[in-house]
């Protein structure tokens, strides 16, 4: 079973084309916590554009290839939709809560939040979390979710710069089959904001453009289409 509120499940994302450098121990301890060995409740932590979110929707994808029942909800955007839409979701397989950090200082919501944690405890249900930073530094207005949150394995999402980003470049262009000059990497790198949400809009953009245009994805292009 899918569910997802606050923003729709790539149907692209998984675990498996996740760039590992630097995050070799993230994808360890997510795959034991899909496989239902180690800790249960999980918590990411790391910049924006590091990869919270395609870590997060990659393991609801695994775990609903097998079957089992998973929900994705980013908290950002709470103000679409009651606090209640929390309730019982301990009944599900795998939780995964993104954007945590958001409802810093929203007791409802974090109220909710902090019952979701207990029920989730008590039923065995498996849960994985992301914000900016690590719970202790989110200044929540409950002290106890705070603590709860404080519980669970707090692992830090690095971001890619450099080479690995141009990597991680190249690599979707040739998913997405787009020829991907090396200058063109390089160019965005300078150009753009390093970080891997920002860059992967701005090579949908690029795609999109390329074939409206019939043109070769190039620097001077890039330009044009950019407005740089």
């Amino acid at each position: 079973m899918q569910l997802s509120l606050g923003l729709e499940l790539e149907p692209s994302v998984g675990l498996d084309n996740f760039y590992p450098k630097k995050n070799e121990n993230v994808l360890l301890h997510l795959q034991r916590l899909l496989h239902w060995e180690g800790e249960r409740f999980v918590y990411l932590y790391g910049p924006k554009g590091a990869g919270k979110t395609h870590l997060l929707q990659g393991a609801c994808v695994e775990v609903m290839k097998r079957h089992e029942s998973a929900i994705y909800v980013s908290l950002k955007d709470r103000s679409d939709y009651h606090e209640e839409m929390l309730h019982n979701l301990e009944t599900l397989s795998l939780i995964c809560l993104d954007d945590v950090d958001a409802i810093a200082g929203d007791l409802k919501w974090e109220e909710a939040l902090f019952h979701l944690y207990n029920a989730s405890f008590i039923r065995g249900t498996r849960v994985l979390m992301a914000g900016t930073q690590l719970p202790v530094h989110l200044n929540f207005a409950l002290s106890d979710l705070t603590s709860r949150l404080a519980w669970s394995l707090s692992l830090k999402v690095e971001s890619l710069v450099g080479v690995d980003a141009l990597s991680v470049l190249q690599r979707q262009a040739h998913e997405i089959g787009m020829v991907f000059p090396q200058e063109v990497g390089e160019f965005l790198l300078h150009r753009s904001k390093r970080d891997m949400a920002s860059l992967g809009e701005i090579m949908k953009k690029l795609k999109q453009a390329s074939i409206h245009h019939h043109r070769k994805v190039t620097v001077p292009f890039v330009k044009q289409v950019m407005g740089w």
